[in-house]
């Protein structure tokens, strides 16, 4: 296991975003956007997939706020997460489907 910011997370994967992350420094790895995204990457990473909606939920509402640093930035961050979640989730449900025998995925 390695960590970021005092988050566990399996070193068995590469992430640009996990490597990003690792390289902040202390001061700003503790201020609450690196530290919802490392939250984030950290569920992702360790494929547990219940966490994955509620820290996207936390990333978003964060950004949601009115004091939130930069609205450009919130707007970028807003549009990229349901695209994140799908990405991620699609391909689980999937494997999850075949693992029961599912062949067909109902329309």
């Amino acid at each position: 296991m390695n960590s970021i910011g005092g988050a566990e997370f399996s070193s068995n994967c590469s992430s640009p975003a996990r490597y990003a992350l690792s390289r902040l420094s202390d001061n700003l790895i503790s201020l609450p956007l690196p530290r919802a995204l490392v939250d984030l990457v950290t569920s992702t990473t360790n494929r547990e997939h219940a966490k994955v909606y509620h820290q996207a939920g936390a990333l978003l509402h964060l950004v949601g706020q009115p004091e939130f640093l930069d609205r450009d930035l919130a707007a970028i961050i807003a549009s990229l997460v349901p695209t994140f979640i799908g990405d991620f989730l699609v391909p689980a449900y999937l494997n999850f489907l075949l693992k029961k025998g599912v062949r067909t995925v109902p329309q």
